[in-house]
């Protein structure tokens, strides 16, 4: 039987006996297992990083489900569970995109940014047609080397 299989059935166990469980210790060495066995090279990364991903996906949809019914027990505060404080978040953001001002300004910018793209790729000093002034090259920060997953298509 997979480890996979394992943890399914550990989890359903655990929902079945009806454990308060945010992250049991059983699910809990079960992932550091895995990871210790990538690190030690018994394991090959990507199938550890594949099986996270699905593992990811089930607590994100878990988290979901239960989303109504956990703002619905927040709406008077915060509560504290096993060493979480669980509060209600949300928020908005400022639009000002009905503001003539704001959007010339916005599309002003955006055109020095892409000057300063170009300016960068560029092998030679760029000089904006409208000023005769050298167009200073944006500076390129790279990031740090990640990995994304995708559920392939069948």
């Amino acid at each position: 039987m997979g480890k996979s299989k394992e943890l399914k059935q550990d989890i359903d166990m655990e929902v079945e006996n009806k454990l308060p469980a945010i992250m049991t210790q059983k699910v809990f060495d079960f992932l550091s297992n895995q990871v210790k066995r990538v690190q030690d090279g018994l394991e090959d990364g990507y199938k550890v990083a594949a099986f996270l991903k699905q593992f990811e996906d089930v607590i994100k949809t878990a988290k979901e489900l239960v989303k109504s019914q956990v703002l619905k027990e927040l709406k008077d505060g915060t509560v504290s569970f096993e060493g979480f404080e669980i509060a209600q978040t949300g928020g908005g953001k400022y639009d000002y995109s009905k503001n003539k001002e704001w959007n010339k300004l916005k599309a002003q910018i955006k055109d020095i940014e892409d000057d300063m793209k170009i300016a960068y790729k560029s092998e030679k000093e760029l000089l904006d047609p409208k000023t005769g002034e050298i167009i200073e090259a944006a500076i390129y920060n790279h990031n740090k080397s990640s990995y994304k997953i995708t559920k392939k298509r069948n």
